[in-house]
């Protein structure tokens, strides 16, 4: 009987499994604290703090169709484009606003990308938000938020380089 079980056991759990919940296509969880800053969307001109975020499908039918939820722990906004966002001029290209706690749906297209710019309205806002996607096709979620990323090395870090470099200058000359 012993020798039964384990066999059938293993039948048993290569059997199709169904499930009535629709999977969960993407996440992605984040922080605008300490991001690059933008200031139009501010009435008083200060910086406020942002992250931008590429939504993307693929598969083979023409759309496919999405439930969608946007938090955040601070008073934040989701600005959609169909286009990376000109932080010189915000508004071209806007397709629409929405605030914290919205669940929402919609369909997206294979190839088309959408952009999500993550951000609080006044420069006190910022902190940590998360947007999640349920759906049938898996989804793309990149973080193409333009970072300052120009390196400038510390002062002791030239101070070993020079030393370095006049140590074996050094030794060559005494060659």
């Amino acid at each position: 009987m012993k020798y039964f079980i384990l066999p059938v056991l293993t039948l048993l759990a290569l059997l199709p499994q169904h499930s009535s919940a629709t999977p969960l296509a993407g996440s992605f969880y984040g922080d605008t604290t300490n991001g690059p800053v933008w200031s139009a969307n501010d009435p008083g001109g200060n910086a406020v703090p942002f992250n931008i975020l590429r939504v993307s499908v693929s598969g083979s039918d023409p759309e496919y169709v999405y439930d969608w939820e946007f938090t955040a722990n601070f008073d934040a906004y989701a600005f959609f484009y169909l286009s990376l966002p000109d932080m010189n001029n915000p508004l071209q290209g806007l397709l629409t606003v929405v605030n914290t706690g919205i669940y929402q749906n919609g369909t997206m297209n294979p190839g088309v990308d959408l952009y999500f710019l993550i951000s609080g309205f006044l420069n006190e806002e910022y902190g940590a938000y998360g947007l999640e996607f349920t759906g049938s096709q898996p989804l793309s979620i990149t973080d193409v938020t333009p970072y300052d990323t120009s390196a400038v090395p510390e002062p002791s870090t030239a101070a070993l380089v020079a030393l370095g470099i006049g140590g074996v200058l050094y030794r060559f000359r005494r060659r």
